[in-house]
C-alpha cells in the first residue's frame, strides 16, 4: 500500500499547477470545487494554510481507500489528480 500511495503521490506532484480543473467536459475553477465538495472544511478553516504537499498526501490516501473518516474516502474518489493538486494549492494559499 505504501508503494502504491507513494507512486500516486509522485504522479500528483508531477502535474503542473493548473488553475482550472476538469470534471468530464466541464471546466470548474478550484474555488467552486472547494465550495461544493469541501463544505465542512470551509466552515472549520482547518485546512487553510497547511502545506500543499501534506494536503496532497492525505487526499491521495483517502482516494486510495485509506484513513478515516470513511466519508472522506468517498469524497476524494470523485476527484482526479489535477483537482487534488488544485485543492491542495487552494487551501495552502488561504
Amino acid at each position: 500500500m505504501k508503494k502504491f500511495t507513494a507512486a500516486v503521490l509522485s504522479a500528483v506532484l508531477v502535474i503542473g499547477s493548473a488553475s482550472l480543473c476538469t470534471a468530464g467536459d466541464m471546466n470548474l475553477d478550484v474555488e467552486k470545487i472547494a465550495k461544493k465538495g469541501c463544505a465542512c472544511h470551509n466552515k472549520k478553516g482547518d485546512l487553510d494554510g497547511k502545506p500543499a504537499a501534506d494536503l496532497i498526501k492525505r487526499m491521495v490516501e483517502f482516494k486510495a481507500g485509506a484513513g478515516k473518516p470513511q466519508l472522506m474516502q468517498r469524497v476524494m474518489k470523485k476527484y482526479d489528480e489535477e483537482q487534488i493538486k488544485a485543492l491542495a494549492d487552494y487551501y495552502s494559499g488561504k
